[in-house]
């Protein structure tokens, strides 16, 4: 959940994490490609998200960072 705002961030296991406007019931992003033992989090102010998983072919966690102001 987004700290201020009517947001949610969620994973599938189709690879893809999604960016939902619960306010307006509707799908507002989509980052595709992404490994389906990811994980999503906002910061604490809401104005970036993070991807994080476990990439076990190269045996370390890898966390991307995304500004979620554009």
């Amino acid at each position: 959940m987004h700290p201020k705002e009517d947001q949610f961030l969620s994973t599938a296991k189709d690879g893809s994490m999604a960016l939902w406007d619960i306010k307006n019931e509707q799908l507002t992003g989509v980052i595709k490609r992404i490994p389906t033992n990811c994980r999503a989090s906002f910061d604490h102010k809401g104005e970036n998200f993070a991807l994080a998983y476990q990439d076990e072919a190269a045996g370390k966690c890898v966390l991307n960072l995304y500004d979620n102001r554009s």
